[in-house]
């Protein structure tokens, strides 16, 4: 082979090895990695999403009529199939373009003694929410119905849901063109077949069609939980100063207070953490001019730092939202509430409505808290007498309800005062109840969230005795 060949070779293969590197540096660059994760990242908090944006609530509803039909509410384990079901059913009316009627508090009140699924969302949260679920922010429902607090499926689809939406105003969604679904109504016939605890409207007497059960026949055990942040580890401490200081930690000054709560203090004081010695996380920011006007954003800037910089259960919904302002800023306030074997939480504190609170402004969280529990691997505490029904806890505590209700500024008859009370019952739940007292070994109780107007009584489900009571919103 003449010399002249031999570098023509070599030349060729050198040009060949340079385009093939160059083509491998085009594939594999900087900004394709970037990108790929930035569309992941993405993927995990629409997942996320879809699974907090959940009633916080279902019901069955077996017919019968409005005043002697039953109901029942389902476990969070049982709720999962039921929303699948009822996801199925809803997505053409979210996507496509029903006819929507508003109509009476009467017509949706007998509609609720036939046989349907109610799914039941938490506070003020707006319908461009759920219609996200089924990738439509922009749908008809969204255009008419501000927020969406209940939604009633007949049990066979035949082309009308109800609404229940802001101050509760109710509407009929009518689809011309449907599939009939019988999905809800298969699992009812097979759930009905099964013993199950019934729910009646026991004060449907004096109007009221809240939901209780005349007996309680399962035994709900006392739980014992342990905080997810374990505060008396140093490693923990300094890795959460890590994650909310970005690990400059230089302009970190700590404050050890007297009852143990250590907190951070980054520069000037305009980033503070704060641990308790119970486990609880609060963490505040200054902002300055930032605003957000997209709930579905603000949502989702909520989830990435939740998920970054603490933890969110697997079992965790949306309980509330709604938008605030702090200054010239605004923003949205969310809180998010969780089950735990099967019911959700309650817990015990003048300044948290729920285990994770958060507010955004823009891209910026002004304010984070979080107290979540976890069960420990410990033997349950069973109990050996029944649950006390909640009209029976009503009935010997009507004396805790009367004096609130005369420091309501309403001055009863003696004949009424006790109809006027069970009137003004807005809500009944079996919750699990945290004190919030103990990091670690935790008794948690199964108790009857009763609300009456603007006031929440905790009452422990055995003895009937007040756990703790509080004002809402």
């Amino acid at each position: 082979m003449s010399r002249e060949r031999l570098k023509t070779i070599v030349l060729s293969i050198l040009v060949i090895m340079s385009i093939l590197l160059t083509h491998q540096i085009w594939l594999y660059s900087p900004n394709e990695v970037l990108t790929s994760k930035a569309l992941s990242n993405k993927s995990h908090t629409l997942e996320i999403r879809e699974n907090i944006i959940s009633p916080k609530r279902i019901i069955l509803g077996f017919g019968g009529g409005i005043q002697s039909g039953f109901s029942t509410i389902l476990s969070h384990n049982e709720m999962e199939e039921v929303w699948q079901y009822s996801r199925r059913v809803l997505e053409d009316y979210f996507i496509l373009e029903p006819e929507i009627t508003e109509i009476s508090a009467e017509d949706y009140t007998e509609y609720m003694g036939l046989r349907h699924v109610e799914l039941e969302f938490g506070d003020n949260i707006s319908s461009v929410l759920v219609s996200s679920i089924f990738n439509n922010i922009d749908s008809k429902i969204v255009r008419n119905i501000r927020e969406i607090n209940k939604i009633l499926i007949p049990s066979i689809n035949k082309g009308s849901i109800f609404i229940v939406g802001k101050d509760n105003n109710t509407f009929e969604i009518k689809l011309k063109d449907y599939v009939e679904d019988k999905s809800i109504n298969d699992f009812m016939i097979e759930y009905e077949a099964n013993g199950f605890i019934k729910y009646y409207r026991l004060f449907s007497f004096v109007d009221n069609y809240t939901l209780m059960p005349p007996n309680f026949y399962t035994q709900l055990p006392k739980l014992t939980v342990e905080s997810v942040l374990d505060v008396e580890k140093d490693q923990v401490l300094q890795h959460q100063t890590e994650i909310f200081f970005d690990r400059n930690l230089d302009f970190v000054r700590i404050i050890k207070e007297t009852n143990g709560a250590v907190v951070f203090l980054y520069g000037y004081g305009e980033k503070t953490l704060r641990i308790s010695p119970t486990g609880r996380l609060e963490y505040n920011e200054e902002i300055s001019n930032e605003s957000s006007t997209n709930v579905i954003a603000a949502l989702d800037t909520a989830i990435d730092f939740i998920d970054s910089h603490g933890v969110i259960p697997k079992t965790a919904y949306l309980a509330e939202a709604k938008q605030i302002k702090k200054g010239n800023s605004s923003g949205y306030y969310f809180g998010f509430n969780y089950f735990i074997d099967g019911y959700p939480v309650a817990i015990s504190s003048k300044n948290m409505k729920y285990p994770i609170e958060i507010e955004v402004f823009g891209n910026c969280i002004s304010s984070y808290k979080s107290f979540v529990r976890t069960p420990m691997l410990l033997p349950n505490i069973t109990r050996l007498e029944p649950i006390r029904p909640p009209h029976k806890v009503i009935e010997s505590n009507i004396d805790i309800f009367e004096i609130d209700t005369v420091k309501d500024g309403n001055l009863l008859e003696e004949m009424n005062k006790n109809n006027e009370i069970l009137r003004r019952i807005n809500s009944i739940q079996m919750v699990y109840f945290d004190t919030m007292e103990e990091k670690r070994r935790q008794i948690v109780v199964p108790a009857w969230q009763i609300k009456v107007n603007n006031q929440v009584y905790y009452f422990d489900s055995y003895k009937g005795q007040l756990l703790y009571k509080e004002a809402f919103n």
